[in-house]
């Protein structure tokens, strides 16, 4: 029983050490994401506006019920829910074929591995300057190549049109988000152990 007590007390020791330790990431979590995100939602039931000096008053849910009859954010959120539906669509797509592709025995696949999680590395702001270079018309390489196969929209800035923008940004944000998903379905697809595989074989299963 002396020994039983003992190991509860030190139990507690640690379990109290470790929450210590976790003090100082929390704090810079709880500044700099929770009170931001407590303020902007107490921000939407106020009147306050942008580069106006005077004290907020809390108004309810004034704001929401003018934004529900707003056409114009009826229309961004159905924009928005398109675009995420089809970024995800994509990404999963592209991620499972990334996958199966660095699953194989390649040649520089440890490279090849590490070079797949770049777009999800990079700043958004680099990602978006270094798009609009790629896309710039006449001197990007994504319109020489337009020009060279002679396809359509060549010479053509595919970020100045709606219909050409809006599917450009979806293969953008796939690409962005396609390393997250490769790595999920990579690190499930080394879990499967090989005796599993080398029995598919010999009941028949092919690639599909």
């Amino acid at each position: 029983m002396k020994l039983t007590r003992e190991n509860k007390g030190k139990g507690k020791l640690y379990n109290r050490g470790a929450w210590l330790f976790t003090i100082p990431a929390f704090i810079p979590l709880f500044l700099l994401s929770i009170v931001p995100l407590i303020q902007a939602v107490w921000t939407g039931f106020t009147d306050l506006q942008a580069g106006l000096g005077f004290q907020p008053k809390f108004i309810g849910l004034e704001n929401f019920r003018r934004l529900a009859g707003d056409i114009f954010f009826w229309d961004s959120f159905e924009i928005g829910v398109i675009w995420a539906l089809a970024v995800t669509t994509l990404s999963l797509f592209l991620g499972f074929g990334l996958a199966l592709l660095l699953n194989q025995n390649l040649r520089f696949l440890g490279l090849m591995r590490v070079l797949s999680l770049v777009p999800w590395a990079m700043p958004p702001v680099i990602v978006a300057i270094m798009w609009q270079i790629l896309l710039n018309p006449g001197i990007g390489p994504v319109d020489s190549i337009l020009r060279f196969f002679k396809l359509p929209f060549a010479d053509k800035y595919l970020l100045g049109d709606f219909g050409t923008a809006f599917p450009t940004v979806v293969v953008i944000g796939a690409w962005v988000g396609m390393p997250i998903i490769t790595v999920s379905i990579l690190a499930a697809l080394q879990g499967i152990p090989q005796e599993v595989i080398e029995s598919a074989k010999i009941d028949g299963a092919n690639a599909w």
